[in-house]
């Protein structure tokens, strides 16, 4: 009796696996990269290209209830039950287009959607869920939003310490980007000397590493390479090493020289405005030196005259 009691559960396995829901792909872009204007006086203003969501599903034409939801990191952003129409949530209210469709089938039609003015939270999970009252599936894809960096500085300097220090920068990236410093494709052991998290959720990273001068030949190629974890997104900056005469003892930062260099030019051209008023109120006028040589030579005259 046992035996006619285990066929019969797994005919009726195979009718409801037959019968199931299949979810055959999800389309969901790995990165999204932002742009945006860089003011001097202003932060960054973001922007960003709208992006697609897509599930292409399967379903027996014996299956009803059908209803699509996305989800963003398990929070439900978007659904829709035929033969309504699609509902945004969340973070998704006035964030999608309009009468997008993806398919001209009316139980697939609504299954995807485009994205408008993507944020930086926008990033993480996507997942597809569609169910109806006989079966259910699921699928999930990763989203990554990238905020390119506005200015990448790579430099170096020789200490007095027959050190050269060579100090990588990056600004306004996000997410918090890796930076790595190398030489002859060897990467060097360095410090990260600021990580920060500003307003607008954008980082500010710079790494500092120091190499033995008697080390590194002339004309010798440097290099710093920022990454974003979890995505292909790479950028390198290069300079030439060339031998050079110690330039700072403690060039610990930009500000710092540059405050240097600022009090530099100041105090010359308070040295050269002083030597030029020095040297005006010393010197006579041409016309006094004139008049006095001319009275010498009327009195020397004169005097030979008499005699």
């Amino acid at each position: 009796m046992y035996k006619f009691w285990i066929i019969g559960l797994v005919l009726a396995m195979l009718e409801d696996l037959c019968s199931s829901v299949k979810i055959q792909k999800i389309t969901v872009p790995s990165v999204v990269v932002m742009d945006y204007n860089l003011n001097l006086s202003e932060r960054p203003n973001l922007s960003a290209p709208e992006f697609l969501l897509d599930c292409d599903f399967d379903m027996e034409e014996n299956e009803s209830g059908l209803v699509i939801k996305w989800l963003l990191n398990n929070q439900a952003i978007y659904q829709w039950i035929p033969p309504r129409l699609p509902t945004a949530l969340s973070l998704l209210k006035n964030r999608i287009r309009k009468n997008f469709t993806v398919s001209d089938d009316p139980m697939k039609k609504y299954r995807g959607l485009a994205v408008t003015k993507p944020m930086l939270n926008f990033s993480g999970n996507y997942t597809c869920s569609v169910q109806t009252f006989q079966s259910s599936d699921k699928k999930t894809s990763h989203l990554q939003i990238i905020v390119p960096e506005s200015h990448f500085k790579l430099n170096y300097r020789t200490d007095f310490d027959s050190m050269v220090q060579i100090k990588c920068s990056a600004f306004n990236v996000y997410p918090e980007p890796k930076l790595s410093l190398n030489i002859n494709n060897v990467e060097l052991k360095s410090d990260v000397k600021l990580v920060k998290d500003s307003r607008d959720g954008l980082f500010d990273v710079k790494v500092v590493a120091k190499y033995p001068k008697n080390s590194l030949k002339s004309e010798t190629i440097i290099n710093c390479q920022l990454t974003i974890p979890d995505t292909n997104y790479t950028k390198i900056q290069e300079t030439v090493y060339y031998e050079q005469e110690p330039t700072s003892s403690d060039p610990d930062s930009d500000e710092e020289a540059d405050l240097v260099l600022s009090l530099e030019t100041e105090t010359g051209l308070l040295t050269n405005q002083h030597t030029k008023d020095h040297s005006a109120s010393s010197s006579k006028p041409f016309t006094i030196v004139f008049f006095e040589c001319y009275m010498i030579l009327f009195f020397t005259i004169f005097v030979t005259k008499l005699c």
